[in-house]
């Protein structure tokens, strides 16, 4: 169970970096799906083509399907969807728990008749219900837009693969996110770790991205297991990976409520 005014009131407060976030991503999405066109994509190829390839292939960029899924698959899901939605994931962790405990915010509402485990469920819940309503609005909002410019030209059942395999890599993120700042008491130190190892893994994705001696790196960082040719493909290699991340999600929620219901909040 989970405490439905606390939730009202996290919907209250938290609805404009959610929003904010939100336009961003409205901004990209609808730019790149509107930039999608075979002759353009060539054109893009050529001009990229002057590139080191090795930068290109670092930041998601490297495009062997020149179809519309392929494209986005690409531009939007090589890079833009694995960056912004973790800002937003860290910040709203930080906001959620270990800004209401630094603040002794956190110490008022453990005193009330909810109990710990209650409160943090709540905590944890929108979290991930915000996670979920923003890679629900950008899914519904690319189909939309290649709806409107290329009509039947998306491969839906892949696209929503896509989607889906981004929204459990951004779980696994966020609730490591979250489980960062259920441990730590205070701001500095919930940022550094519940974004600093989010953002050491892609460092490494991108490396691993570059290939040659570098692509052992792709085994030490959990961006690999969001497989976007697999899914693509619909290969149970790239489903998976979907699992594992899924799974490892609800886990790190799990401990980090675990966690919060043990520490002291004293003040």
């Amino acid at each position: 169970m989970i405490c439905y005014p606390l939730l009202g009131q996290d919907i209250r407060s938290g609805w404009k970096l959610w929003a904010g976030f939100a336009a961003i991503l409205t901004v990209y999405v609808a730019l790149i799906v509107g930039m999608y066109d075979p002759d353009i994509t060539r054109t893009m190829e050529e001009l990229l083509a002057s590139l080191p390839p090795q930068m290109l292939a670092a930041f998601g960029f490297a495009m062997e399907d020149t179809t519309l899924t392929g494209f986005i698959a690409s531009y939007l899901f090589g890079f833009l969807l694995l960056v912004l939605p973790l800002i937003y994931e860290v910040a709203a962790a930080v906001r959620l728990v270990a800004s209401m405990v630094e603040k002794g915010s956190m110490v008022y509402l453990v005193g009330t008749p909810n109990t710990r485990g209650k409160i943090i469920r709540t905590q944890g819940f929108f979290l991930a219900g915000s996670q979920g309503a923003l890679f629900l609005y950008v899914g519904v909002l690319g189909a939309a837009c290649a709806g409107y410019f290329f009509p039947g030209q998306l491969d839906i059942p892949a696209y929503a693969s896509l989607c889906g395999g981004a929204f459990c890599l951004h779980l696994m993120l966020g609730g490591f996110s979250f489980l960062a700042s259920c441990a730590f008491g205070d701001t500095k130190r919930a940022l550094l770790w519940g974004g600093g190892v989010p953002l050491a893994f892609y460092l490494l994705h991108m490396l691993a991205n570059m290939g040659g001696r570098l692509d052992i790196l792709r085994y030490a960082t959990v961006f690999s297991l969001f497989d976007t040719e697999a899914l693509l493909a619909g290969e149970g290699l790239g489903y998976a990976g979907m699992g594992i991340l899924a799974a490892a999600g609800a886990a790190e929620y799990l401990a980090g409520m675990i966690l919060f219901r043990k520490r002291d909040l004293s003040i």
